[in-house]
């Protein structure tokens, strides 16, 4: 399974806690489907885990973990995946980092999806992309607010922080 380095951290999927519980209810298909996107293209996205008491909760990324979990069952080696650790000073406000995470504002309709996708060979596209060629510099990043910084989990680093105008 390829797994693109695209976190701050790359940790071992065990290590990580369910936080969310029955919040977000997914079906067989639903997990079937994920384990399928992750053989197909790899783990690109990066789980948000917070960090308490020396457990790591899974803030985003429930339905990944269960994916991952499904497929060393089906006899898959599982690499580290990748983390961004999320700063939370209490359960409280994990909890509100976490339904931050999910908030929708907009909604993709059959429509909407099928005008965007129209002649777009995603699959040679993904075969093709680079991750260098999205990475961009200082100058390049746009204003954004983030809920929490995010920091380094080998050094306590805040390396993003925004300053509100």
């Amino acid at each position: 399974m390829k797994v693109n380095d695209c976190g701050s951290d790359l940790i071992d999927f065990h290590e990580l806690t369910e936080f969310q519980g029955n919040f977000k209810i997914r079906t067989d298909l639903d997990i079937n489907e994920i384990k399928s996107k992750i053989m197909e293209y790899g783990f690109s996205f990066p789980m948000f885990v917070w960090e308490c008491e020396g457990k790591k909760y899974v803030i985003d990324g429930h339905g990944r973990l269960e994916a991952l979990k499904s497929l060393e069952e089906d006899g898959h080696s599982i690499p580290p995946v990748p983390v961004v650790y999320v700063k939370a000073t209490d359960t409280k406000e994990a909890i509100r980092i976490l339904l931050l995470c999910n908030t929708r504002f907009g909604y993709i309709t059959d429509t909407s999806a099928d005008n965007f996708m129209d002649g777009i060979d995603y699959k040679g596209m993904l075969e093709n992309l680079s991750l260098d060629e999205l990475i961009m510099s200082p100058e390049e990043v746009p204003t954004v607010y983030p809920a929490g910084d995010i920091i380094c989990p080998k050094c306590g680093t805040v390396h993003i922080v925004y300053e509100a105008q």
